[in-house]
């Protein structure tokens, strides 16, 4: 994002990519601490909003593990690379990499 994106009061939604290979800290032995990477997807519309999915280069797919609009998962979704995956009106989706 660009400075002036910052700035837009209209702005209501926003993705954000958690690398879990850019975990700093490493175990007690000092090992490399890695994990999962993680895709969160904010809608604060009151529509739903289309959010295209990172590249392969990020995960080749991504299940989804916590969704607020719903009371519970009962079936864990998945999405491949590059689709698209609709976030619904004031809710947060949040995948992980598979």
């Amino acid at each position: 994002m660009d400075d002036f994106h910052w700035e837009d009061d209209f702005a209501r939604s926003l993705a954000v990519f958690l690398n879990g290979e850019g975990i700093r800290s490493v175990s007690q032995d000092g090992t490399k601490i890695t994990d999962h990477h993680f895709y969160l997807l904010f809608n604060t519309y009151w529509e739903n909003v289309e959010y295209q999915l990172p590249d392969q280069r990020y995960g080749t797919s991504w299940i989804k593990v916590i969704d607020t609009n719903l009371n519970t998962i009962s079936e864990h979704a998945i999405f491949e690379a590059n689709s698209r995956v609709s976030v619904p009106s004031r809710s947060i989706l949040v995948l992980m990499s598979s």
